[in-house]
C-alpha cells in the first residue's frame, strides 16, 4: 500500500474512533488539540498533526503545537490525543 492510501486510511480509522469517543464524552472545557487557537478542534487542527506525524524535534516537518505530550516526538499518542477533542468548541 502507498503512503497516500496509509495515510487516508489511517485518518478514516482515527475519525471514526474519535467519532465514536466524542459520543461517549461529556463535553469538557479542554481544548486540548486546537493546534490553530481558533477555539475548535477540527480538521484544521488534525492535518498539521497527520503532516508532522514521524517527525522529531529538529525535523523540518516538526511542528512543536503538534507534540500534545510534550516529548520532542509528533506520534500517534498526539494525533489521538487531537481527535479525543475532535469537535469540541470553546463554547
Amino acid at each position: 500500500m502507498n503512503r497516500l492510501a496509509r495515510s487516508i486510511a489511517l485518518v478514516v480509522l482515527i475519525l471514526s474512533v474519535s467519532m465514536f469517543a466524542c459520543t461517549i464524552k461529556p463535553a469538557s472545557a479542554d481544548l486540548t488539540g486546537d493546534i490553530n487557537d481558533d477555539g475548535k478542534v477540527d480538521l484544521k487542527d488534525v492535518f498539521p498533526a497527520l503532516f508532522s506525524i514521524g517527525s522529531v524535534l529538529g525535523d523540518p516537518r516538526f511542528d512543536a503545537r503538534c507534540d500534545i505530550d510534550e516529548n520532542d516526538v509528533i506520534n500517534m499518542a498526539d494525533v489521538l490525543t487531537i481527535f479525543a477533542n475532535f469537535g469540541k468548541t470553546n463554547t
